[in-house]
């Protein structure tokens, strides 16, 4: 048996308790079978219109500039990745989410926040708003690394 201790990490009020990441004493030897099967998956899902978020990414980077991460000022372009990361950026929709949506609904332009990868999964999976992150990484973090 595997010895299992687990690292909390700790958001404030933001990180439900819910995210425990085990450790074990013996990570480089774990190891799982993968691919080889093939499966089908069904699923319902509300569309976001790709469209409108492509136009918010465009004004933003008319306004701006470049496109950059709107929390931590992460650049894909900066130093990372070059000219490869230059046109890219999430747009987050940062009024509500799909799964709160009960009817179609004009989106605007102005709700999308833009996003790096990592801020973007903060965000959901902590469902907290793009301001809500800002405040907390001002008050307690170091942004990420331009």
């Amino acid at each position: 048996m595997i010895n299992q201790t687990y690292r909390i990490y700790e958001l404030d009020e933001f990180l439900p308790m819910k995210y425990l990441f085990p450790v074990t004493d013996a990570e480089d030897d774990l190891f799982a079978k993968e691919g080889g099967v093939l499966e089908a998956h069904i699923q319902n899902e509300k569309k976001r219109s790709r469209w409108l978020a492509n136009k918010a990414k465009e004004l933003f980077h008319q306004k701006h500039g470049r496109l950059f991460c709107e929390i931590c000022e992460f650049r894909f372009d900066h130093v990372t990745y070059g000219k490869f990361g230059v046109s890219f950026i999430e747009a987050h929709h940062d009024v509500l989410h799909i799964r709160g949506m009960v009817e179609e609904r004009e989106t605007r332009v102005s709700e999308f926040r833009m996003v790096c990868s990592n801020c973007h999964i903060v965000l959901h999976l902590m469902e907290i708003s793009a301001d809500t992150l800002l405040k907390h990484m001002k008050n307690d973090i170091k942004g990420c690394v331009n």
